[in-house]
């Protein structure tokens, strides 16, 4: 992107927002897949008498999903540094 004409400041913020974008898609794909899994287990398990309430929201789970984005966003911040200080010329420079 460097090479095409963008700005610095620019692909710093794009992979910033990338990073995050997958950790909440991640993150919020995570509880989803967490509550079937409860809903599927408590299907199984209603034969035995245990009954189970998969589709009840902790109140830890938007903190978690918070900090998951955080993290995701705070793992791809060395991407992001390491994308804005490359220089473009010594990149497109031949190898020999």
């Amino acid at each position: 992107m460097r090479a095409l004409g963008a700005r610095r400041a620019s692909v710093f913020a794009i992979i910033l927002t990338e990073s995050a974008a997958l950790a909440t898609v991640g993150g919020v794909g995570g509880i989803v897949g967490g509550h079937l899994v409860a809903w599927l287990a408590g299907m199984l398990l209603r034969s035995s008498g245990l009954v189970t309430d998969p589709l009840r929201v902790d109140v830890f789970e938007p903190a978690v999903l918070a900090g998951v984005i955080v993290l995701g966003t705070l793992a791809g911040l060395l991407p992001a540094v390491l994308a804005y200080r490359t220089e473009v010329a010594e990149n497109l420079a031949p190898l020999s």
